[in-house]
């Protein structure tokens, strides 16, 4: 699947469409400010040799004015599988119920087929971040448009045990094929 490049590159690179027509953006002036704030703080918990934070090194009193959009997912290996840690205020509004504390592919049962599973891996175990904005995969119905990011966190040893993530809900964009997502339109 295709995936966005890191945060920080410059210039804008026209939107690509990776699997399931999900727009991708690589230009991180883009972004929402909310998501590139949350990207910026988790940058500087890096390690010196560009290694993921752990949890621990995470302060939410350092991002108060995000918990609502931020949420958090466990890793658990052997075999992989993925538990909603913390769900902030705007998810659980959005899904109309709370899931802190269950397992993803038991609250949504067709995740493990999805291109969000595949994705949820590739971050957990290259321990790269994830940048996508478009349509909501499968938990959102009242939004067209979406824009989230996915951290790794890690655990002594470099294993990512947590994923931090911030998702953003846009206003349904009415009419706009996907090749016009990402691109100005007239008038606004």
């Amino acid at each position: 699947a295709a995936r966005s490049g890191l945060p920080g590159e410059r210039g804008v690179e026209p939107a690509s469409f990776g699997e399931e027509g999900v727009a991708l953006m690589s230009a991180s002036d883009d972004w929402d400010p909310r998501v590139r704030r949350l990207y910026d703080y988790w940058n500087r918990l890096r390690g010196r040799d560009g290694s993921p934070p752990s949890r621990s090194a995470f302060d939410p009193l350092e991002v108060p004015d995000l918990l609502r959009w931020i949420w958090m997912v466990d890793v658990v290996h052997d075999p992989i599988r993925f538990r909603f840690r913390l769900m902030g205020t705007a998810h659980v509004d959005q899904m109309g119920r709370e899931v802190t504390g269950e397992w993803i592919d038991e609250v949504f049962p067709s995740f493990t087929e999805s291109a969000s599973y595949r994705d949820y891996v590739s971050i957990a175990t290259t321990l790269e971040p994830s940048y996508r904005k478009g349509p909501a995969e499968y938990h959102v119905a009242d939004y067209n448009i979406i824009e989230r990011l996915i951290m790794p966190m890690v655990r002594p040893g470099h294993r990512c045990n947590v994923l931090l993530a911030i998702t953003v809900y846009h206003d349904p964009i009415h009419h706009v094929s996907p090749d016009r997502w990402l691109t100005p339109q007239a008038g606004g």
